[in-house]
């Protein structure tokens, strides 16, 4: 398989990791690299295996603190008897100065005092917040655990440096403001609640320009609003990006997933100077976990030559901004329906529903069926519906058979009807999908019941009824002589 790795000159810096990242990738003539990685695993080693402890011991540290009211160690007694003792010595050669001078030593003596009484009330204090807050799962997943839980198991050196307390914890100093800083490294999910509350109002970001007829995503509403969200001071920042998950992601596993156009902006992070490539031009798996890597220690690590807040707050806004678009694009969001063609305006449809939409027929067809009527057609075929036309009457009949006889029936029937038949008027289609001129088709006159026409009809059909009767015993008697 190709070895790939880091091209980089002499005026360029690798990103802190790249190392680590690419060991397995580097030519084996580069031994001090490796020298260098493995010094550096090894202590990445022994960082676990401190906070592992930590985090083993923190519930303990905890309850003893709480239970004993935030009492300080022996090392602050003992300093704390010595300056006392100073101060007091220095109370007594006032008193035995007995001049103006003496009462000036007296009343910073006096006052020393009480900052040393202060200090110590202070940080009993301290300690009981700092206790109570880890208890209520308050401070961040960013926490230096280990750092934290030495310091309230008074597991330091104590030293005094220019009147300020020093605490040495395995091996690095701290002050006592040090110290009061994971006061204020509470839990930030401010970057969390507010992306998941603006992925879900994507409707409100799409902007639709009348002019083009199309539809964008306004970015830079939505950019602004993420990037408000993000912690400003540096360590601020660390901890709200540990505290936060987007789409149920990490940030880390949020960046390393990270490809195509989310990725290429990552990319935008890394300051000139600073690239990866593929040293033997090879497509072969594994390039974009590589880069996805390298930028998320860029913007993560504040130890890595790359990192800078400001930076990597408007990279995470800008990364937030491009997969909210992706998705309002998803979602259809940007869809504009077609205007309609105007020469499709007040276009007659080619076919209408009957039936009360179950079937059709064109409008062709009714259209004729209208027109046949209107001009008193001697007789129309509809359908399966034969009708006659009786000038002397002025009246049209349906034309049946009787399936018996064979005979051909005649039922009077009025020009609306025959449209209702035929399902186009008054089913609900006539103003909205037929709308025809029905003057002379409807005559009011013509449309009112015959019933002279149907009695004289209804006594010429008996007469054939009696006619038929009478040949069929005609039959009998001839058969049975």
């Amino acid at each position: 398989m190709a070895k790939k790795g880091l091209s980089y000159s002499p005026s360029e810096s690798l990103i802190r990791g790249a190392a680590a990242i690419g060991q397995s990738k580097l030519p084996t003539s580069m031994k001090g690299l490796q020298a260098i990685t493995m010094v550096g695993s090894q202590m990445i080693e022994k960082d676990r295996a401190r906070t592992a402890e930590a985090r083993e011991n923190i519930e303990n540290t905890i309850a003893k603190v709480l239970a004993d009211g935030g009492t300080l160690s022996d090392q602050h007694f003992s300093f704390a008897t010595k300056e006392a003792q100073q101060y007091k010595e220095e109370y007594m050669r006032g008193v035995a100065m007995n001049n103006s001078d003496g009462n000036v030593l007296k009343t910073k003596a006096l006052n020393n005092l009480q900052k040393l009484s202060n200090s110590s009330n202070e940080e009993v204090e301290l300690r009981k917040n700092l206790a109570k807050l880890k208890e209520d799962d308050l401070l961040t997943d960013n926490l230096d655990i280990a750092t934290f839980e030495a310091y309230l198991n008074n597991d330091y050196d104590l030293r005094y440096e220019d009147g300020k307390k020093m605490y040495k914890i395995d091996n690095v100093d701290y002050t006592y403001e040090d110290i009061k800083k994971f006061e204020k490294d509470i839990k930030n999910q401010a970057l969390t609640d507010v992306n998941f509350k603006q992925i879900n109002n994507l409707p409100a970001y799409i902007k639709y320009n009348s002019e083009t007829k199309t539809k964008t995503f306004n970015e830079q509403a939505f950019n602004d609003i993420m990037l408000n969200s993000i912690s400003t001071d540096k360590r601020g920042f660390l901890n709200q990006i540990k505290d936060t998950t987007i789409g149920g992601k990490s940030i880390e596993d949020f960046i390393v997933g990270a490809s195509g156009d989310i990725l290429k902006a990552f990319e935008k992070i890394l300051p000139e100077g600073y690239k990866v490539v593929d040293m033997n031009n090879s497509t072969e798996g594994g390039d974009d976990l590589d880069r996805a890597l390298m930028i998320k220690d860029a913007i993560l690590n504040p130890a890595n030559g790359a990192f800078n807040v400001d930076n990597s707050r408007k990279t995470i806004a800008e990364v937030l901004t491009i997969e909210a678009r992706n998705k309002a694009q998803k979602d259809g969001l940007f869809y504009v329906e077609p205007e309609k063609s105007s020469s499709n305006v007040n276009k007659e449809r080619e076919t209408l529903p009957v039936n009360y939409g179950i079937g059709y027929i064109t409008t062709k067809s009714a259209k004729l069926l209208l027109q046949d009527i209107k001009n008193k057609k001697p007789k129309i075929n509809f359908a399966t519906k034969q009708y006659k036309f009786i000038p002397s009457i002025n009246k049209y009949v349906e034309l049946t058979k009787n399936p018996e006889t064979g005979q051909t029936i005649q039922t009077p029937i009025s020009n609306q009807d025959i449209l209702m038949t035929a399902e186009v008027w008054e089913q609900g289609y006539r103003t909205e999908e037929f709308e025809q001129d029905v003057t002379g088709a409807l005559d009011t006159a013509t449309d009112k019941p015959d019933n002279k026409l149907a009695e004289d009809i209804e006594k010429e059909n008996q007469r054939k009824k009696d006619e038929e009767q009478n040949l069929r015993n005609q039959g009998m008697t001839e058969t049975t002589t």
